[in-house]
């Protein structure tokens, strides 16, 4: 007999939540007429005491219809940059 066998088997319904799949759902939202979406971001970068930020803006079919990158010097904390 092997005890190790009896064991094994009592252990294997239990599950890892982690370790299980995760399904999603990707749900693209666009904006109505005449209305565009904006998107943007910023970064800061401690040792440079520097921000950067993008921009994207697009209409209700996608279309990007502009986007900017900017780049900051002189830039104290990152609180600062939520500011900008």
């Amino acid at each position: 007999m092997v005890p190790h066998r009896h064991h094994a088997r009592s252990v294997a319904p239990l599950r890892d939540p982690a370790k299980e799949a995760v399904e999603e759902t990707l749900v693209f939202w666009s904006p109505s007429k005449p209305f565009v979406q904006v998107n943007f971001d910023a970064g800061f970068y401690k040792e440079l005491e520097a921000a950067s930020m993008g921009i994207v803006i697009r209409n209700i079919t996608a279309l990007i219809m502009g986007a900017a990158c900017l780049w900051n010097r002189h830039v104290p904390n990152a609180l600062a940059v939520e500011v900008l």
